[in-house]
């Protein structure tokens, strides 16, 4: 784990009860929730934002200032260019989005009509018509009650930083 520098606001934080496996690299100045598990060798570029219970899976990385939303998953071999969405899956060497951490969310006590709502809420988001500020603003107008959809929601719109939106196609935001 790297030392925060100076121009990135002095500290790397890391939440509780992570688990880090064998050769993993926390960056400078990253952010790590809690309940985290890195497996071997995931690598964590400097600025990195980790949400809580974010697994990521063997030999994955981030690019600098990438932000990984709460449950999400990342695959083993996943190369992250952009910012994943709460709860979503991301795999391959350019990331794309495959869906829905359900098995994530089902540990963690969501309902089954929570896990409906955010597979609903991603479908809109991704596979919708209009721009993103519209999709956003569908399924805020839809699915704005529910607390999975609300966390979607609330990460889209935030001012996340230098990194597009990671989607089903990969990484590059329209």
């Amino acid at each position: 784990m790297s030392t925060g520098t100076v121009s990135g606001g002095g500290k790397t934080v890391v939440g509780d009860r992570g688990f880090f496996m064998a050769y993993c690299h926390v960056g400078h100045d990253c952010h790590v929730g809690d309940d985290v598990i890195l497996a071997n060798n995931v690598l964590l570029a400097g600025h990195t934002v980790v949400g809580d219970h974010v697994f990521m899976s063997g030999a994955s990385a981030t690019h600098q200032f990438t932000h990984i939303g709460t449950g999400a998953m990342i695959s083993g071999l996943t190369g992250l260019r952009g910012d994943v969405i709460p709860f979503a899956i991301a795999v391959g060497p350019s990331a794309r989005l495959n869906g829905i951490n359900i098995v994530g969310m089902r540990r963690r006590k969501y309902t089954n009509e929570s896990i409906r709502t955010a597979r609903e809420s991603y479908k809109l988001l991704f596979s919708g018509r209009g721009t993103l500020t519209d999709r956003i603003d569908e399924v805020e107008s839809r699915f704005g009650r529910d607390p999975a959809a609300v966390q979607i929601v609330a990460f889209a719109r935030s001012p996340r930083g230098k990194r597009p939106l990671c989607h089903p196609g990969g990484s590059d935001e329209e």
